[in-house]
């Protein structure tokens, strides 16, 4: 785990400088054409400039022999008018400022965004009583009920547009976020949702680059081509993976969804929202749930025969957790999140039992491995180094067992109406 810059290459362009700083070991180089991120190399910069320089117009002539044809232009008149929201608790200012730079900043014929206050009362001084005047494209809206389930409904209550976009306040989007998802959008109308790629906006410390190392960051299946997730019909537990020129790349189980997207990059139709219920409540950080409600949802639209797609030029960088200690509760909330997500679906369709019967063989050795890597862990004073991906797994592992509790407390404490996991 070497401390890396992130630099951002023009395939078109000659590659810049990249001189070993004294503290960065590694460049993580993201290629792009057209502003369209294409691949991501690691280049050793403690090997000189020249060797730098040299390894990348060997992997750009590789990555240009990779890349097809360019895609139709889809007009600004055909486009959607688009929705963003963004959830906040008010903790991270900086980065804030940041995300609502990046999307006041699209190119794009019609958007709104709406900033979902989710803090419980609001303080004196307010930090967020001059948004509007810093930017006078957001609409601040109130949500004292905790979660950010209900903050995004909240944001989808007072949204004007049919398309709805969902990001969070730790994220800065890519130049042209919202013109990749309405051109998804336009090009498969029966499309339901899209999601993107998520990049690190920085890996400056050790528990960021554990994140990425363990978890490619948000996405197991972090790539640079565009998939479209369907199911061969209404209540199948098994996802078929098509590429743009409709082959199956893969099958895998619905379950499994997660690995094509996360809260921080998603899109939906409202009208496939609303069909579910919009988000349940009782899920998501904020809740004891701690997560799963954007995993519950994808889930239950490919569930209903809908149709989701992964779309890596609506790209986002997210701040990963800098402290080890912050990463490891956060791991400890995927597993409960994911069980808690499991949960939910099962309340609005128990039919959800047979397809984790079905699938339960592929459960089943995922789970033993996860297992197997518990069962090594080293003691915990030595967290710090080499064993910290068994100590990864140990925290994910543990929550799955706390999942449905703590879905169940979460219910009782929102009781939510409306929501995608009510049954």
């Amino acid at each position: 785990m070497r401390p890396a810059t992130l630099v951002v290459v023009d395939l078109e362009g000659p590659p810049p400088p990249l001189e070993f700083d004294g503290v960065h070991l590694d460049a993580w180089v993201v290629a792009r054409r057209d502003v369209h991120p294409r691949a991501l190399w690691v280049v050793d910069l403690t090997k000189g400039p020249d060797e730098a320089r040299e390894e990348i117009l060997a992997r750009r002539e590789e990555c240009h022999q990779a890349i097809g044809e360019p895609r139709s232009t889809v007009l600004d008149a055909e486009l959607p008018a688009i929705s963003v929201i963004v959830p906040t608790v008010a903790q991270r200012l900086e980065e804030l400022d940041d995300c609502l730079s990046g999307i006041a900043a699209q190119e794009y014929p019609r958007f709104e965004i709406l900033l979902v206050d989710n803090r419980r009362s609001v303080p004196s001084p307010d930090p967020l009583a001059d948004i509007s005047l810093r930017w006078p494209q957001v609409t601040l809206v109130r949500q004292p009920v905790p979660g950010i389930s209900a903050a995004r409904n909240q944001g989808l209550r007072r949204a004007s547009h049919e398309v709805v976009a969902f990001t969070d306040d730790d994220v800065t989007v890519g130049p042209d976020w919202l013109r990749r998802i309405g051109e998804a959008f336009v090009r498969d109308p029966a499309l339901d949702a899209v999601t993107g790629l998520i990049l690190p906006a920085e890996l400056e410390t050790p528990a960021q680059l554990w994140f990425e190392a363990y978890y490619g960051g948000f996405a197991g299946e972090r790539g640079f081509e565009a998939l479209t997730l369907s199911v061969p019909g209404r209540r199948s537990a098994r996802i078929t993976v098509t590429d743009d020129a409709g082959r199956e790349v893969r099958h895998t189980a619905l379950y499994g969804a997660g690995a094509y997207g996360a809260g921080a990059n998603m899109a939906y139709r409202r009208r496939s929202l609303a069909a579910l219920g919009d988000f349940d409540e009782a899920l998501g950080t904020g809740t004891p749930s701690r997560g799963g409600e954007d995993l519950a949802v994808i889930m239950s639209i490919l569930w209903s025969g809908g149709r989701c797609r992964y779309e890596p030029y609506a790209y986002v960088f997210h701040r990963h957790r800098r402290e080890i200690d912050e990463l490891l509760h956060q791991l400890d909330g995927y597993g409960v999140g994911f069980t808690a997500a499991m949960l939910s679906l099962i309340m609005r369709d128990p039919f959800h039992l047979w397809g984790f019967a079905k699938n339960a063989p592929l459960v089943l050795r995922q789970g033993l491995r996860a297992l197997t890597r518990v069962l090594r862990r080293r003691p915990d004073d030595e967290v710090q180094q080499r064993p910290i991906p068994s100590e990864f797994s140990r925290r994910e592992y543990r929550g799955y067992f706390k999942g449905p509790a703590a879905y169940r407390a979460s219910r009782r404490l929102h009781r939510p109406t409306g929501a995608v996991g009510a049954p």
